[in-house]
């Protein structure tokens, strides 16, 4: 079913840019969080 759906709306630049974008942020802050760090001082 998803890959229909993914079919049916092509993905722009910026959604092809920002796929990568989201897999890096959720490494770095999965990192972040094995260690007990929640979240940075404001």
């Amino acid at each position: 079913m998803s890959i229909v759906a993914a079919e049916l709306a092509p993905m722009t630049a910026t959604g092809i840019a920002a796929t990568p974008a989201r897999g890096g942020y959720t490494t770095v802050f999965e990192g972040w969080q094995y260690p007990g760090v929640r979240r940075l001082a404001a």
